[in-house]
C-alpha cells in the first residue's frame, strides 16, 4: 500500500532527527500531564476528579500542539462517521474480539508468567454497592475522560503522530497502533501487570478499530463506552472479580 501524498487527518512526516525527537518529546509531555492533572483531582478529595482532570490536562496539552501543527480535532478523527450503521456495529464486534482475545491469550500469558490478578480495588471500594460513585464513574469518567478523552488522545493524537514518524502505509499503521498500545498500556499500570496486559490487547483492538474506520473516532468512543459501562456495572453489582 502506496503513502497518500495528502489527507486531512495526517501530521506532516517527520524527516529527520529533529523532527522525531519533536513527535517524541509531544508524547512524552501528554504522558506526564496526566499524573499532573491527577493529583490536582485527588487533592479535591472526589476519587472521579482524579482521571477526569487527569485526561483534561492531557487533551489541553495535546491541543496546544494540535494549534501548532496547524490540526484540529476533527482532521483527527472526531467528526460524523460517513456510514453510521457500520459504525454502531464495529464497537459490537470490537467488544466480542476484546474479551476473545483478552481470555484466549492475555490471561493465559499474565497466569504463565505467574502474574497477580489486575488490580483494580481502588475503584471497586469506591463503586461497589455506592450509587453516587457508581453514576460518577459511569457517565463523567467511564463515558468522558475514558472513552472520549482517552480515545482522542490515544488513537487520535499519539497513532497518528506515531504514524507521522512511521509511515501511513499498513506497516506504519500496524507500528503505531502497537506503540499506541504500549503507552496506554503503561498509563494503567496502576492496576498491575496483569491488568496492563489486559489494558495491552484491548488498545490493539482499539488501534484496529480505527484503521478499519478509515481514522474515526466514533466507533472507539462507543466501543470504549460499552467496555467501561460493562466494567464499572459489574463492579456496582458485586462482580468485580469478574471485570479483574
Amino acid at each position: 500500500m502506496n503513502e497518500p501524498t495528502t489527507a486531512r487527518h495526517q501530521f506532516a512526516r517527520t524527516s529527520g532527527l529533529k523532527d522525531v525527537l519533536r513527535a517524541l518529546g509531544e508524547i512524552v509531555a501528554i504522558m506526564l500531564a496526566f499524573p499532573v492533572g491527577g493529583f490536582v483531582g485527588e487533592l479535591t478529595g472526589v476519587l472521579a476528579f482524579s482521571p477526569i482532570l487527569g485526561t483534561l490536562a492531557g487533551l489541553g496539552v495535546a491541543t496546544f500542539f494540535l494549534r501548532r501543527h496547524g490540526k484540529t480535532w476533527a482532521d483527527l478523527g472526531l467528526r460524523k462517521p460517513d456510514k453510521w450503521l457500520r459504525t454502531l456495529l464495529l464497537p459490537i464486534a470490537g467488544v466480542i474480539a476484546s474479551g476473545v482475545l483478552i481470555g484466549l491469550v492475555a490471561k493465559p500469558l499474565a497466569s504463565a508468567l505467574g502474574l497477580a490478578p489486575p488490580d483494580i480495588s481502588l475503584i471497586a471500594d469506591a463503586v461497589e454497592g455506592n450509587l453516587t460513585n457508581y453514576l460518577l464513574f459511569l457517565i463523567p469518567v467511564s463515558w468522558g475522560s475514558a472513552a472520549i478523552g482517552e480515545e482522542m488522545l490515544a488513537r487520535g493524537f499519539i497513532l497518528n503522530r506515531v504514524s507521522a514518524m512511521t509511515g501511513y502505509h499498513r506497516m506504519g499503521t500496524v507500528i503505531a497502533i502497537v506503540t499506541q498500545a504500549i503507552v496506554f498500556a503503561l498509563g494503567h499500570l496502576y492496576q498491575g501487570a496483569a491488568g496492563a496486559i489486559d489494558v495491552f490487547t484491548i488498545a490493539l483492538v482499539f488501534g484496529g478499530l480505527y484503521a478499519v474506520s478509515k481514522r474515526n473516532l466514533v466507533s472507539c468512543i462507543l466501543m470504549h463506552g460499552l467496555v467501561d459501562t460493562m466494567g464499572m456495572t459489574a463492579i456496582y453489582l458485586g462482580y468485580a472479580d469478574f471485570v479483574g
